[in-house]
C-alpha cells in the first residue's frame, strides 16, 4: 500500500514534467500554493456533479418533473444528468470536506485527484486478499502490484475519472464472493455474501456497467453449486453439504441484487433496466437504421482491437502469457499431473502463442480458440479424482477473462476489465513457481525471486507512468475559459470540438452544443461538418442550427431539432439530412418556401425553422491548433452527406507553419522540409514570389536518386483572397500546398482541408472570414493555440 501509493502521488509532485511544461500544468490554488490541474477531459464532468453537491445538497442543477437535469449540456436543450448518487461524485465531495477542514480554501481539483489515491491504495487489500488465495505470499504480493501499478489503469484514473471504482470494487467483489464460497463456516458465509451484495449496489450507484463483474460472481456461485451437486456426490452423503451450502447461501445473497434494486430504488431500476435494453436492442437497431455516422467510430479507444494490441496495453506479451499460464494452472490439479494434464498446459500455451503472434481471426472464433483448454482442463479435474483445483475461483476469473477478453477484441477500452483477472492468474503463476522453487531449493528465498522476477518489470512501468503523466488541461485552455466566463453573458452557448466540452462546462460555466454525452447523437457530425466545409454559409448555418434546436437525435427519439421534426413529418432520413443542409444557407422567407415546396404544412414548417432560423444566444466557438491532430473531426467531416460514404482523409502533413527564407536575388524562397512522400524524402519546397503557383518540391530517394516535381494543387492566401492554381500531376495527387504570401510560409495537408473552415480560422487567423470575430487566442503547452471566435449571427 506505500508503494502504490507512493507511486500515485507522483502526478502531483510532477518529477517527471520539465520546469518550463510545469508552469503550463499547474494552476495558484483558492489556498495559494501550486496545483496540477486534473487531467481528463471526463473528469470535469463529475467534478462539477461535486461542486453542485457542495453547493446545493444535489449533484444536478435543478430538478423538472422528477428529473435531474443539467442545463449546461446539449445546449439549447439541456439533458438529464446521470449518476444522481455516484459514489464516486459523493467521494470527491467527502475528500473535499476533509481537506477544506484541514487546509481552509483547498481547491476542490486538487480534492478530486486525491480520490483516486486512495481509492488505489484501498485496491491493494482485495488485491492481495485475492492473491494470497489463489497464490500464497508470492501471490498476494505480485497480485496486488501488477494490478494496482498497472500503467493503463494508473492512466484512466490518476485524472480522476471514475474508472478508479470500476477496478477495485469488482476486486472488493471477487474477494467477497470466493471467501463466501471456500469457507465452510455459514455465519462467514453469509457474511462474506452480503459483503459482496453491498459492493454490487455500490458499483450500480456508480457505472452503468456494473452487471459485468455481476453475472461473473452469479456464475461462480452457481457453479460451486452444481459442482457440489453433481461431483461431490460420490464423496458426501449429503449433496449441499459444506461448499455446496456456501454456494447455496451464495447464490441466494446475489440474487438479492436486482430484486432490491427494483424495490429500494423503483425509479433508478426501471432506468437501469431501459438502459439495458436500449444498450443491447434499441441502439443496435438504431446504428443499423440511421445513416449518420457513428462519433464513437472516431473514438480511438474504441477501435477494434487485435490480441498483440491487448497485449501491449496490458504491459506486454510476457504478462499476458504468464497471466494465461495461470489460467491453466487454475483449471488444473495442484499436483499429481498426468499426461493430459501437461498436453493441456502445452497446448493451451501453444494456442495463446499463436494469437499473439499470428493475425487475429474474429472474436468468436478467438474466444472459442481460448476457451477449448480452459474447458478441457477444468472438466478433466472434475472428472478426476485426483486433489481438485479452486473451482470457486476457476468458476469465476475464466470466465471474466473471456468475456473481457471479447469485449477488448471491439474497443481498447475495455482491456481495463481485464486486470482483476490477469493479476489474479500471475498470482496463480507466482505461487506455483514459488512452490515449485522452494521445493527444489529447499530455501524461502525462492519465492522472493519469484515474485521480483515478475513485477519488476511492471512495477518500474507503473513508476515511469506515474511519473511522467501530464494532464491534457493546461493554462491556455483554463485561462481561455475563465475568459469567457468573465466576458460573455450567462446565456452564451460555447461550442468546442466534444472531448473539451466538459472542461467549457465547468471553468466556462457556459452552456455548450456537445460534450462526451453527446457522442450518441447527430451533434458531432454537425459539428464536424461546419469545421470541414469551406462555406462560411454552411458552417454559420449549421452552427446556428445546433444553437437553435441542437439534433439530439436518436438519444432524444424524434423530437429534437429540424432533423427530427423533418423525420416526424415522414420524410426519410437522407432527405431529412438533405432538406436541413440545403435550408441552413437561406435565409427564413428562402427557408420557408423550400420547405413548404416539399409539402410541409405551415405548422410543420415553423417549428423547423424555429430550430434552424431562430434568433440565437449570444454564440462562440473555441478551437485549439492540437486538432491538427484528431482524425474524428475529419473523418466525420468528409462526409458531405449522411448515407454517403468517404475514403479516408489524409490529416496534415505540417501540423504547423513552416516557415520560408528568401534564398536568393532572384526572388526565390526555400521552405525547409523533412517529410516522407510516396517513399521519397522531401528536403525543401520553393517557390518564386512573381509565380507561387510554380512553386517545387526537392526530393531524393534510398537508392540514389533525386529531383524536383511541381505540386497537383497550390492554394496561395493574399492579404485579400485566396486563390487555387492547379498544375500538373504532383509527387502526391492526395496533398496540396497553402502559400502564406504576406507571411512567407507554407502549409501541406489535402486540399479539402487547406479550404477549410478550420484551417482559415486556426491557420489564417480568419483572414477572410465575415462572420467569425476573433475575442481571445492564447499560446499554451507544446505551441499549442487556443482561439476563441465570436459568432456573428445573419438575420434570422
Amino acid at each position: 500500500m506505500v508503494v502504490v501509493g507512493g507511486v500515485r502521488t507522483l502526478p502531483l509532485l510532477r518529477p517527471g514534467i520539465e520546469a518550463r511544461s510545469q508552469e503550463q500544468l499547474t494552476y495558484t490554488g483558492s489556498d495559494g500554493r501550486q496545483h496540477v490541474y486534473l487531467g481528463d477531459y471526463d473528469s470535469y464532468a463529475w467534478l462539477r456533479q461535486a461542486h453542485n453537491l457542495l453547493d446545493h445538497g444535489i449533484i444536478c442543477d435543478r430538478f423538472v418533473d422528477g428529473v435531474c437535469r443539467n442545463e449546461l449540456t446539449q445546449a439549447p436543450l439541456g439533458g438529464a444528468m446521470n449518476y444522481q448518487h455516484s459514489l464516486h461524485v459523493h467521494s470527491i465531495a467527502w475528500m473535499h470536506r476533509l481537506m477544506t477542514w484541514w487546509r481552509p480554501n483547498y481547491p476542490l481539483p486538487a480534492s478530486a485527484a486525491l480520490v483516486p489515491v486512495v481509492m488505489g491504495v484501498l485496491g491493494v487489500v482485495p488485491a492481495f486478499a485475492l492473491g494470497w488465495r489463489v497464490g500464497g505470499l508470492a501471490g498476494a504480493v505480485v497480485a496486488a502490484l501488477l494490478i494496482a501499478l498497472n500503467p493503463l489503469f494508473l492512466g484512466r484514473s490518476i485524472g480522476s475519472d471514475n474508472d478508479v471504482w470500476n477496478v477495485v470494487l469488482p476486486l472488493f467483489l471477487a474477494w467477497g464472493v470466493l471467501v463466501a464460497l471456500q469457507t465452510t463456516r455459514r455465519t462467514l458465509t453469509v457474511a462474506a455474501a452480503l459483503a459482496a451484495l453491498a459492493v454490487v449496489g455500490m458499483h450500480a450507484l456508480t457505472w452503468d456497467g456494473w452487471v459485468f463483474s455481476y453475472v461473473f460472481a452469479c456464475v461462480a456461485a452457481a457453479g460451486q453449486l452444481i459442482t457440489a451437486l453433481l461431483v461431490r456426490r460420490r464423496k458426501e452423503v449429503t449433496a449441499l453439504r459444506g461448499h455446496g451450502t456456501a454456494a447455496a447461501l451464495t447464490c441466494a445473497a446475489l440474487a438479492c441484487a436486482p430484486l432490491g434494486a427494483f424495490l429500494l430504488a423503483p425509479s433508478t431500476a426501471a432506468q437501469l433496466v431501459a438502459s439495458t435494453v436500449e444498450a443491447i436492442v434499441v441502439r443496435p437497431l438504431s446504428a443499423n437504421s440511421d445513416t449518420f455516422p457513428s462519433a464513437f467510430s472516431t473514438v480511438g479507444e474504441l477501435s477494434a482491437a487485435s490480441a498483440p494490441t491487448i497485449a501491449a496495453t496490458l504491459s506486454g506479451m510476457p504478462q499476458l502469457l504468464v497471466a494465461w499460464i495461470g489460467l491453466l494452472f487454475l483449471v488444473l490439479p495442484r499436483r499429481d499431473w498426468r499426461r493430459r494434464h501437461y498436453a493441456v498446459l502445452m497446448g493451451g500455451t501453444v494456442v495463446l502463442v499463436c494469437l499473439l503472434l499470428r493475425p487475429t481471426p474474429g472474436r468468436a472464433a478467438a474466444v472459442a480458440l481460448l476457451a477449448l483448454p480452459l474447458v478441457v482442463g477444468l472438466v478433466l479435474s472434475l472428472s478426476d479424482e485426483s486433489p481438485e483445483p479452486d473451482h470457486a475461483a476457476a468458476f469465476l476469473f475464466v470466465p471474466w477473462f473471456l468475456a473481457a477478453f471479447a469485449l477488448s477484441l471491439d474497443g481498447l477500452r475495455f482491456v481495463v476489465l481485464l486486470l482483476p483477472p490477469i493479476g489474479v492468474a500471475c498470482a496463480v503463476t507466482a505461487g506455483r513457481a514459488a512452490d515449485w522453487l522452494q521445493a527444489k531449493s529447499g530455501s524461502g528465498l525462492a519465492g522472493v525471486a519469484a515474485v521480483a522476477l515478475l513485477v519488476a518489470v511492471p512495477v518500474r512501468d507503473g513508476y515511469r507512468a506515474a511519473a511522467q503523466y501530464a494532464p491534457n488541461m493546461n493554462d491556455a485552455w483554463w485561462d481561455t475559459l475563465e475568459h469567457i466566463r468573465a466576458v460573455t453573458p450567462t446565456t452564451a452557448i460555447v461550442t468546442t470540438w466534444w472531448p473539451n466540452g466538459y472542461w467549457a462546462e465547468y471553468v466556462a460555466e457556459r452552456r455548450t452544443t456537445v460534450d462526451g454525452g453527446t457522442l450518441p447523437t447527430h451533434v458531432p457530425y454537425w459539428l464536424a461538418r461546419a469545421l470541414f466545409t469551406d462555406d462560411e454559409k454552411v458552417s454559420i448555418g449549421l452552427l446556428r442550427m445546433l444553437d437553435c434546436g441542437s439534433d439530439l437525435t436518436p438519444r432524444a427519439g424524434k423530437q429534437s431539432g429540424a432533423f427530427g421534426k423533418l423525420r416526424l413529418a415522414g420524410w426519410t432520413e437522407e432527405v431529412a439530412a438533405r432538406l436541413v443542409g440545403t435550408i441552413i444557407t437561406l435565409d427564413r422567407v428562402a427557408a420557408t418556401q423550400q420547405l413548404q415546396a416539399a409539402g410541409l404544412s405551415q405548422r410543420q414548417t415553423a417549428a423547423i425553422l424555429e430550430a434552424t432560423h431562430c434568433a440565437p444566444p449570444p454564440g462562440f466557438l473555441v478551437l485549439s491548433s492540437a486538432m491538427v491532430g484528431m482524425p474524428g473531426w475529419r473523418a466525420l467531416g468528409a462526409i458531405a452527406t449522411p448515407g454517403e460514404t468517404a475514403g479516408p482523409t489524409p490529416g496534415y502533413r505540417t501540423r504547423s507553419w513552416v516557415e520560408c527564407q528568401a534564398a536568393s536575388p532572384d526572388d526565390a524562397v526555400v521552405c525547409p522540409l523533412n517529410l516522407q512522400m510516396v517513399g521519397k524524402h522531401v528536403e525543401r519546397f520553393t517557390y518564386r514570389r512573381a509565380a507561387p503557383g510554380e512553386g517545387r518540391l526537392h526530393w531524393h530517394s534510398s537508392n540514389g536518386d533525386s529531383g524536383e516535381q511541381g505540386m497537383a494543387t497550390t492554394l496561395i492566401a493574399g492579404s485579400e483572397a485566396m486563390t487555387e492554381i492547379r498544375g500538373e500531376a504532383g509527387l502526391d495527387d492526395q496533398l496540396a500546398v497553402l502559400i502564406d504570401l504576406p507571411n512567407h510560409r507554407i502549409l501541406i495537408a489535402p486540399p479539402v482541408l487547406l479550404r477549410s473552415t478550420y484551417t482559415g480560422l486556426t491557420f489564417l487567423d480568419g483572414r477572410y472570414a465575415r462572420q467569425f470575430k476573433k475575442l481571445d487566442d492564447r499560446g499554451g503547452l507544446g505551441q499549442e493555440r487556443v482561439i476563441t471566435w465570436s459568432i456573428v449571427w445573419p438575420n434570422p
